[in-house]
């Protein structure tokens, strides 16, 4: 099924903060880009991904995204991932299935991405691998339910799917399952072989 895939990203200055006392801030920023242009490259080359845009309030993330093929969704303000969501959504207007996605999944495929739409499914749901936070929300119509993304946003996500009678289908991979948010996260990717080309994709 073909989809519209939004990814929100924050100011690359202020990206990554709980990583501060392991990398500077030059380093926060560097890996912040990687990230995103690993996200934005799979989702560019995933069969059914239609269109891909960024939702940013950062001149400079717009740009980025501009030259790797994605569009850009200016936002007003740069408020966090679910209100950057929401402010996409209400400028864009996006028609059919769509899907939201974070940028800053490391492993992520274009097999990852496939799994998430299905002609039999709804809402969709990928938790990170804590089972804590949404890493991806994949609707067949926008505004199935509101995106609220942020702490336990994976919990609250299944409770506004089955409240809406929809039982959302859970999908875990390592590639979308797998965040960079605190130190133990960038220990994991040093000592992985597989992490390191994945980043550079």
């Amino acid at each position: 099924m073909a989809t519209q895939a939004i990814v929100a990203l924050k100011h690359p200055d202020r990206a990554k903060s709980r990583l501060s006392a392991q990398l500077t801030a030059q380093s926060r920023r560097e890996l912040y880009f990687r990230m995103a242009g690993h996200v934005l490259k799979t989702l560019l080359r995933t069969e059914s991904i239609a269109t891909v845009a960024v939702a940013t309030a950062s001149d400079e993330v717009a740009r980025f995204a501009s030259e790797l093929g994605a569009a850009a969704i200016d936002l007003y303000v740069d408020l966090g991932t679910r209100a950057a969501y929401q402010q996409a959504i209400a400028i864009h207007r996006p028609g059919g299935a769509l899907l939201l996605i974070n940028g800053d999944l490391p492993f992520l495929q274009p097999e990852d991405v496939e799994l998430l739409s299905r002609d039999r499914d709804d809402i969709v749901i990928a938790p990170d691998r804590h089972g804590r936070g949404t890493n991806a929300l994949w609707c067949r119509t926008p505004g199935m339910i509101e995106p609220l993304f942020g702490e336990d946003s994976f919990k609250r996500h299944c409770v506004a799917a089955r409240a809406t009678g929809i039982t959302p289908r859970i999908v875990k991979t390592l590639g979308l399952g797998f965040d960079v948010d605190d130190p133990r996260d960038l220990e994991l990717i040093g000592r992985s072989g597989v992490a390191r080309p994945s980043l550079h994709s």
